[in-house]
């Protein structure tokens, strides 16, 4: 089977922008009114190739372009560029031994050009946007799923992610890095060059494993249990790529009971992050912390009762 698709996408922008030319406390003088426009345009085409050698086999591969276009930075109201991306697959989907296995299989890389990275600027305690030449993810991914029984299903998933900068030499600097760390200044002007280095939210390996049962108790109602686990290698949370800026490898347990009936009702009470782990979303410099570094976590423990009903 071979399918294709292919869409245009015209974005036009418009941008009136003033600020003051310090850190707007008392005595704030605002710079001249910059304005601007912009129009971006891409062709986007899709094509997708499948061959099923058996009933329950399917291999395919795919290509594919996209795009985001481009704007203007929120620190200093200049234009940055449109990205685009050519993203490549090739995988298998399959079921085995009367559907109670499933497995599936995929290869991807993703090129980047114009890559679009907001930076913090501790200095103005604002985000800059700017572009990197280009950026490279590649990896492999896995799934399983195993229907032990009618009512006892378990799961997992396995990522690995390689994904760098191939071509950023102006990345802005990060707070208190020095000529001898790789920040270069040229005037006014402080770059590092991030090529050949991991992009940030970008853990070579990552994954979940989870188990689900239930059980017809009569009248109705169906009782079911639940607990998966969700792992991760080290990774970088700000795109400066601060050598303090990494959230280290961690796992976290969640787990889940509850209740459904033949008419569509389910309540269920959850816990996510049953180990209580403390990790962080994200990180970046504290305006003038004296290059200290501030994380903004994620939720701890957390208990929730949900109902749904399904019509």
């Amino acid at each position: 089977t071979l399918r294709g698709g292919l869409r245009y996408e015209e974005i036009n922008k418009d941008v009136d922008f003033l600020r003051c030319d310090s850190t707007p406390y008392s005595g704030c003088s605002p710079l001249p009114l910059r304005t601007g426009n912009r129009k971006d345009k891409k062709f986007q085409p899709a094509i997708t190739l499948e061959t099923r050698p058996a009933e329950d086999v399917m291999i395919y591969t795919s290509f594919k372009k996209g795009f985001k276009s481009g704007g203007f930075s929120g620190t200093d109201g200049l234009p940055f560029n449109p990205e685009s991306a050519n993203a490549y697959e090739i995988g298998l989907k399959s079921r085995f031994f009367d559907k109670r296995v499933l497995f599936n299989l995929t290869a991807f890389r993703s090129n980047y050009k114009d890559l679009q990275v907001s930076s913090f600027d501790p200095a103005t305690a604002l985000f800059l946007t700017t572009n990197a030449a280009s950026a490279r993810t590649q990896g492999l991914e896995a799934e399983l799923q195993l229907a032990v029984t009618q009512n006892f299903k378990l799961s997992g998933n396995v990522t690995y992610l390689d994904a760098t900068y191939e071509d950023f030499t102006k990345s802005q600097c990060w707070a208190g890095q020095t000529a001898a760390l790789g920040c270069v200044t040229v005037g006014a002007s402080s770059t590092q060059d991030l090529s050949g280095v991991t992009t940030p939210y970008a853990p070579n390996w990552s994954g979940s494993i989870a188990a689900d049962w239930s059980k017809d108790i009569g009248s109705g109602l169906t009782l079911k249990a639940g607990s998966d686990l969700y792992f991760t290698s080290r990774f970088a949370t700000s795109t400066d790529i601060h050598p303090d800026s990494f959230q280290e490898k961690f796992a976290k347990l969640n787990a889940r009971i509850g209740l459904s009936t033949e008419s569509g009702w389910d309540l269920s009470l959850a816990v996510r992050n049953l180990t209580d782990k403390r990790t962080a979303a994200f990180k970046n410099t504290i305006p003038g912390g004296f290059n200290s570094i501030a994380a903004f976590t994620e939720p701890p423990r957390t208990f929730t009762i949900q109902t749904r009903y399904k019509f």
